[in-house]
């Protein structure tokens, strides 16, 4: 069912519902209007990073009854609605029910996500060949609805239902026979869960216990693209031209995840002691299945040899068993000081089988003489298990004169056992065994009252004993100030510096990164309905680590960096009948991807009488990129929109 279909009959049974309560207390409000956008350049980024279209757009939808007398149906009735038709995100929200009878709450979201990166994924990319070869084009739905039953009674029964679907086309690449070629591909994705569990009010706790049961279903195809046959790779191989006739590949995964969530909350000691506990449980069974079929001229190296056709297909299966529990405690000590402290666990045991088939037909040796055919059975089994130990403690001392002050610390202790199967290791060294890794985190803070606003000052240290991962850092220092002062009603300052250090100089790793940031916006407001406000960002991040290349396992340092610097400035008046909103915006990036991004937008509404208005707006993005010309575009929107309240 399309997005506007299903918001159409939602909302017309709702109204409908909504009719013998016409005459009770109401509120309607819409906003809505058409838009046509012109773009030129590079459309395939306009819709990367925008995605704005031309047609009829839903700015705002709200429709509310409110009726504590009524005696039927329903007491209350809300409608929220927004972003439908021309833009790429739309939201439906609606709310009634009865008091101290049920509630009953319905959502559905509906996502564009479109990615042609040129330079993503792109081997052809100094040629001026647009876009990459790796994009997509997918719409994602998501609706859900659950019902209440007696709530606010001592126990209140729970129902409900999630559904969250992804399809779309795409386009990727695949390695094969030595060379690499162009697939387009197709993409379904759904998960549903079913829900029931029950909601408990009494002696000073409340909380929720709810019983899940997740399902997922996903299938994707993946065939040779038209044209696609000769691969990226022109050069022969072994003196023979490599390219493929046929390719098509098939993926399919189903699964099943009961889930258990329990939360409790509660105070004590005539409120001074705040009490919560989390546990949540989740047991994930999966089965996939792949097949696969290639021919052509091809070359493998692993078997030594030249072949014509490889038919594949993996059958494997994953289990997934996973719980977290949390308890957390805040005591007043005094009206002046409270300490929150808290110990959570969580476990994740998966494992894993595969079994591979393999079949290469027509083959010849690296010499060029017939051989047999080549059948390979390959069975993988690999299992993980973490575990993971945090406690945290914060002491809060508050209203001493201008100063507030906390500190505190958290000890993060996890345990990895990795077991994999050999057919698994294709570089040596630590992939499988038990690892441990111990963070340990301090932090100091203070806030003052400075010229009736308020200063921050906050320093966090992080320290881990060992790394996992490459990634891990053994090392990381974070010092943030943070200032809001206004000055006689009229001006407001908001100010923020931040530098963050993390580091790993472990032999063969390397990892260093330091990120700072630096943000200051000023509001002024000379009369009461107009605003001028202007806001500049910079931030500057450098990182490098030693990576592995995979072509000759050889080692090299990867550097990368961002700096940026946001500037923006915006106006808003707002009177009676007219109002008036503008802005500017200009985002530069320096670093390893230097790019500008600039936008101005202007809105100018007039309200006829207090029941209909009309809006005007207009809209520019203008974005380039340094090293790449073929990327850049400049796009206007317009739109005018009617607006009704009543």
């Amino acid at each position: 069912m399309h997005k506007l279909q299903l918001l159409t009959i939602l909302t017309a049974l709702t109204l409908l519902g909504a009719a013998p309560l016409a005459a009770q207390t109401t509120s309607f409000d819409i906003e809505a209007g058409y838009q046509t956008v012109d773009v030129n350049g590079n459309e395939d980024l306009y819709r990367t990073q925008v995605n704005e279209d031309d047609g009829l757009v839903l700015r705002n939808f709200s429709f509310t009854i409110l009726d504590p007398a009524a005696e039927g149906f329903f007491d209350r009735l809300r409608i929220d609605a927004s972003g439908f038709g021309g833009n790429p995100n739309g939201r439906f929200r609606m709310d009634m029910g009865l008091a101290k009878t049920y509630n009953l709450t319905l959502n559905y979201s509906h996502f564009e996500h479109f990615s042609a990166l040129p330079s993503l994924a792109n081997p052809f990319y100094g040629a001026g060949v647009i876009p990459g070869q790796h994009t997509f084009d997918r719409e994602r739905d998501m609706a859900s609805i659950e019902l209440q039953l007696m709530p606010g009674k001592a126990i209140t029964p729970i129902i409900g239902y999630r559904w969250n679907q992804i399809q779309g086309p795409g386009a990727t690449t695949v390695f094969a026979g030595q060379d690499e070629f162009r697939l387009d591909s197709d993409l379904e994705q759904t998960e549903e869960e079913l829900y029931v569990g029950l909601g408990f009010n009494a002696g000073g706790f409340t909380g929720t216990l709810i019983q899940g049961w997740r399902t997922f279903d996903g299938k994707s195809n993946f065939s040779l693209a038209p044209g696609a046959g000769g691969g990226n790779n022109d050069r022969e191989v072994l003196d023979r031209d490599i390219h493929a006739d046929s390719y098509s590949l098939e993926d399919r995964t189903e699964g099943e995840t009961p889930v258990t969530n329990l939360f409790v909350t509660g105070r004590l000691l005539d409120n001074r002691l705040h009490l919560q506990a989390v546990f949540a449980m989740a047991d994930a069974e999966t089965e996939a299945s792949t097949s696969e079929l290639l021919t052509g001229s091809l070359v493998s190296f692993q078997i030594g040899r030249f072949f014509a056709s490889l038919d594949e297909s993996v059958a494997s299966t994953a289990d997934a068993d996973s719980w977290r529990g949390e308890l957390r405690a805040a005591f007043d000590v005094t009206a002046r000081f409270n300490i929150d402290a808290g110990y959570a666990m969580r476990s994740r045991k998966m494992d894993g089988w595969a079994l591979v088939s393999s079949l290469y037909t027509e083959t010849l040796t690296l010499g060029g003489l017939a051989a047999d055919d080549i059948s390979r059975l390959v069975e993988m089994n690999n299992s993980m298990e973490r575990e993971q130990e945090i406690a945290d403690i914060t002491f809060n001392f508050t209203d001493l004169g201008p100063f507030k002050i906390w500190a505190g610390g958290s000890i993060d202790s996890q345990d990895l056992d990795l077991d994999q199967d050999a057919a698994e290791i294709v570089v040596p060294g630590a992939q499988e065994g038990r690892f441990s890794r111990e963070i340990t985190r301090y932090f100091l803070g203070t806030s003052v009252k400075v010229l009736a606003g308020t200063l921050l000052l906050d320093y966090q240290t992080e320290d881990g004993d060992a790394a996992v991962l490459r990634t891990d850092f053994t090392t990381r220092d974070r010092l943030r100030l943070r200032v809001k002062i206004p000055f006689a009603g009229l001006f407001e300052f908001f100010g923020t510096a931040e530098k963050i250090d993390s580091d790993n100089l472990d032999s063969g790793i390397g990892y260093e990164a330091e990120t700072t940031h630096y943000a200051a916006e000023i509001g002024f407001t000379p009369v009461e309905n107009l605003t001028f406000r202007a806001t500049w960002d910079s931030f500057e991040t450098d990182s490098s680590v030693a990576i592995r290349r995979p072509h000759d396992f050889g080692v090299e340092t990867s550097l990368y960096s961002d700096d940026g610097t946001l500037l923006e400035g915006s106006i808003e008046w707002t009177g009676d009948r007219l109002g008036f909103e503008a802005g500017y915006s200009s985002l530069e990036n320096k670093g390893t991807f230097p790019f500008t991004l600039d936008r101005i937008f202007a809105r100018c509404t007039y309200d006829f009488n207090k029941t209909i208005g009309v809006g005007l707006e207009v809209e520019s993005h203008d974005y380039a990129e340094d090293l790449f010309t073929a990327a850049e575009f400049d796009a206007e929107r317009y739109g005018i929109f009617i607006r009704i309240r009543g």
